[in-house]
């Protein structure tokens, strides 16, 4: 073989390296640019995936603060009403018990214009209109009330007249006793004697 073909032949192979060589750096080039253009970034939602709320943010999210206090004591309910601790009633305060008083008849006697005993009295120690007062007249196991309501004067309490009717009576000697009672007070006077004649 002649030096001139062999110098040919080597060009030939020379030539067909390189075209191997330019072929093969020329697929690689291809690859990667296509691997570039149609990756995409981690964390990136696949093309109609719907998007969730960590995606839409960016992150998490944080629970929503719904600026209400929470707990049972002045908590807000699930309507959002505050509840509120029963208002707390007091007892009414009790009445004082009556004062002792002092009853003492004015008068007392067998009235012959009406026909009756009648009976004056005062109440000492209170000063008050609408109590009550009570004459009690008894004979044996008789007994006869009457009664009149009492009105405030300058320093006692006056007791009106009192009466009872003659009819009822039988002639003789009679004990009377005054009794007083409001609110306020209560008392009695000592027996006394009134004759019927």
């Amino acid at each position: 073989m002649s030096s001139s073909v062999k110098i040919v032949r080597w060009a030939a192979l020379v030539a067909l390296a390189a075209a191997v060589v330019v072929g093969v750096a020329f697929a690689a080039r291809s690859v990667g640019g296509s691997d570039a253009s149609g990756a995409q970034p981690a964390g990136t939602p696949a093309a109609g995936a719907p998007a969730t709320p960590e995606d839409a943010s960016g992150g998490e999210q944080e629970p929503a603060d719904t600026g209400g206090p929470a707990g049972a004591d002045g908590s807000a309910d699930a309507a959002g009403e505050t509840s509120q601790a029963p208002a707390s009633t007091s007892a009414p305060r009790p009445v004082g018990d009556p004062v002792e008083v002092l009853v003492r008849q004015t008068y007392s006697g067998w009235d012959a214009d009406s026909s009756a005993i009648v009976v004056g009295a005062v109440v000492a120690g209170v000063i008050e209109s609408g109590g009550t007062c009570t004459l009690t007249v008894a004979q044996g196991l008789t007994e006869h009330t009457a009664s009149s309501k009492g009105s405030a004067d300058a320093s006692t309490t006056t007791c009106g007249r009192m009466s009872v009717p003659g009819g009822d009576l039988d002639a003789g000697e009679w004990t009377a006793m005054v009794s007083y009672e409001s609110p306020a007070a209560n008392g009695e006077s000592q027996w006394f004697s009134v004759v019927v004649p």
